[in-house]
Formats: structure tokens, sequence, C-alpha cells
């Protein structure tokens, strides 16, 4: 990893570190000793925000990867103020909205009937990753991206309807809340399987946006992915003509 990128994860962290404080009401000194445990998470955050932030750059639709930004930073922050079934609902949307963008990529005329039509029903998770897998970029790829994604999508669901007390929560005037390390384990488990999920199909299915990142930002993004799913990348953008 180069220096200019170390110095960006530890600036951004405490950047994030500090809004979690003062923003969001989270006891700092409980976060101190959970850092070990959520850097890993934010580093994973950024590599997908990145990726999503590029191919979403002056895209059409670039609303649904905006809401896998703003999701996955949610789902982040509600898992340190404690509230794991929300961070659940957040994560397992930002799921959909890639697999969204991807889809209404190649169907624009669908896309114009979701934002005209009101009678227009929206797509199933079924849908979409069906058509995730049978696009030529997942099939090129071979790899197990949508049993995993449909995996990960059925537990996630389990978070989605209203079954325990940790699914909202609230707190009074001038009350901080206290990080659980095991929400945090928790999200540590998913998003380590999850986010670098969804951030090589952002790869794989916008490789010309991916090339024209730089090499700091490359390397951001492929830092978080594991090293079966990182080689299967590599090989994948190896044989790929552009």
């Amino acid at each position: 990893m180069s220096r200019t990128l170390s110095q960006f994860l530890r600036d951004d962290y405490i950047n994030f570190r500090d809004q979690l404080v003062s923003i969001w009401a989270v006891d700092g000194q409980q976060l101190k000793r959970l850092e070990d445990e959520l850097k890993p998470i934010h580093k994973r955050y950024l590599a997908l925000a990145c990726i999503a932030t590029i191919v979403g750059y002056r895209a059409k639709r670039s609303e649904y990867l905006e809401g896998v930004v703003e999701a996955s930073y949610l789902c982040l922050v509600l898992s340190v103020k404690g509230l794991e079934n929300p961070a659940c609902v957040l994560l397992r949307q930002s799921i959909e909205l890639v697999l969204k963008h991807i889809y209404f990529s190649s169907h624009p005329v669908e896309y114009e009937w979701a934002c005209t039509r009101e009678d227009y029903r929206d797509l199933t998770f079924q849908k979409l990753i069906e058509y995730l897998g049978r696009t030529k970029e997942c099939q090129n790829f071979k790899g197990d991206i949508c049993v995993k994604l449909n995996e990960w999508f059925g537990v996630l669901s389990r978070h989605v309807h209203v079954h325990s007390g940790s699914f909202m929560g609230y707190s009074t005037i001038g009350s901080t809340y206290q990080p659980k390390r095991e929400i945090i384990k928790k999200l540590s488990e998913r998003t380590k399987e999850i986010w670098p999920l969804l951030t090589a199909i952002l790869i794989v299915h916008f490789t010309r946006r991916y090339f024209k990142t730089n090499i700091i930002e490359q390397q951001l993004i492929k830092s978080t992915l594991p090293r079966k799913l990182r080689n299967q990348v590599d090989k994948y953008l190896s044989e790929v003509s552009i």
C-alpha cells in the first residue's frame, strides 16, 4: 500500500470517528477501544464508495449508486450506535441498488417507466439476480457471485421485519450511544463478504470506468478484495477487451 493511500485512510477514519462523536452521539472513549475492529470495515466502505462514485459519475441513473454510498454509510453508523436490524436492512438495500443500476443500464425504456408510471411494479430481487447471472460479464467472470449474493440477501431479509428490540432505538437529549463489540463483529463478518462482492461486480460490469481511475484509486478499490476474488478480478481484467 502506498504512503499516500495509507495517509488518506488514516485521515478519513479520523474524520469519520469525529463525526460519530460530534454528530451521531457515540461515546468517543469506547470508539477508541474498538478501532482495530472498525478500521477494516471503514476501509471496505471507502473502497465500495470509491468504485460506486466513479461508475456513477455523470452517468444516467446514477441515483442508484449514490444510494449505495449513502446506505452503506448509514449501515456503518447505525451498527456503531447498536441498531443492528436497521443496519442490516440498509446492507440488504445496497445489494438491490447495485443490481438495479446494472439492470437499468441496459433497460433505459423500462427505467423511464419506473420513473413515470404509477402502476409500474418494482423489480423483485429474484428477477434482478437472475438477470445478473445472464449478463455476459457475469458469465465471463465465472465466479459464484450470484450464489453468494442470493445467500446473503436471504440472511439479511430476516432483519427486515420488526422482531427484535434492536430494530429501533431512542435516546434522550444529551445521551450518548455505547458501541457494542458483538454488533461490530457481526457487521465485520457481513461486510467482509458483501461489500467486496459488490465492489467486484461494479469493476466487472463497468471496466471502462474502472480503467479510467488513477493508481491510488485502484489500490484502494482492490485492497479490500479477498485474495481469491482479487485474483478472479485480475484474470477477468487481463482478458477483457476495452
